[in-house]
């Protein structure tokens, strides 16, 4: 299912958002999700080198299954941030490129579906708190970090533009000199982009994967991208180059993951052609990438 992922995943540092616990419990959907441990070594396969953990759903299976899910990516050779194993455990994710760029990711969520982070373990899944948050950039910068990113869960499902709220958390982290730029999820469909104090805010990318469709009164829940954001380090300064965006589709009933202008099956073309106008016509006010149907 992920095996056209392979050619697209080029970037010194390609990330995910996993947003479900991996259990070895029964595979279970909507409102309490668990899902098989299989996915790790399948995105690990891909191209992943790591995936912010902090959701909604972290904890649909308690603390037992945030945990197997750490220990489930990291055994299969990902990184993971967002969420820890223990107080002395990091939620950061640390990454290095080719040419010895230190990179760090934050991951923070909006909430966590009623469920509360047990009163022992305080440290468990991270959620947003703007004091913290920028302390936390500040640390990693402090550590080594040469370019500091949030991976956000915020905003609104099914809204195609970014909440009053998200806007205004994105201008004030990105006012802070120790944080580089934003990347958001949580909607389930593509949100606006934007370049704030310089710095690339991308408020929702849709589904990668996902069995979110029109066949479950979600038209545009199989739609999805994966973006490239570039960066020049200088010493201690940092700036955003630029960022491009190919549009992805999950294909209906194989629940293959292909770039949507290679889909040529024939009852998935229209839909892959949505997915690159839906991309286009949010991601491209931005971002460069595909205008047209091929």
């Amino acid at each position: 299912m992920f095996a056209p992922l392979k050619d697209l995943l080029q970037a010194d540092i390609n990330l995910c958002h996993l947003e479900t616990p991996l259990t070895k419990s029964p595979p279970s959907g909507y409102p309490v999700f668990s899902t098989p441990v299989t996915l790790a070594p399948a995105l690990k396969a891909a191209g992943f080198d790591g995936c912010s953990l902090a959701s909604n759903h972290t904890l649909d299976k308690g603390k037992t299954g945030a945990l197997s899910t750490i220990r489930t990516m990291r055994d299969a050779g990902l990184t993971t941030f967002g969420t820890a194993l223990n107080a002395n455990d990091s939620s950061v994710g640390w990454f290095m490129t080719d040419n010895g760029v230190k990179v760090a990711v934050l991951n923070y969520t909006y909430g966590l579906n009623g469920f509360r982070i047990p009163a022992d373990s305080p440290w468990l899944v991270n959620v947003i708190n703007q004091k913290k948050m920028l302390k936390a950039a500040r640390i990693a910068k402090r550590d080594g970090a040469n370019v500091v990113l949030f991976s956000l869960h915020w905003g609104n499902e099914y809204w195609q533009q970014a909440s009053s709220s998200q806007k205004l958390l994105a201008r004030k982290l990105t006012k802070s000199p120790y944080v580089d730029g934003i990347i958001g999820h949580h909607s389930h469909v593509f949100q606006e982009t934007d370049v704030i104090n310089g710095k690339p805010v991308i408020y929702g990318l849709g589904n990668l994967w996902s069995g979110q469709g029109p066949w479950a009164s979600l038209p545009l829940g199989q739609h999805g991208a994966i973006v490239t954001l570039n960066f020049e380090v200088e010493g201690d300064i940092v700036r955003y180059i630029s960022g491009s965006y190919v549009p992805t589709l999950t294909v209906k009933d194989s629940w293959v993951v292909q770039e949507a202008a290679t889909v040529r099956r024939g009852d998935q073309i229209g839909e892959a052609c949505r997915s690159i106008r839906n991309a286009a016509k949010h991601l491209g006010q931005v971002l460069d990438g595909p205008r047209k149907c091929p």
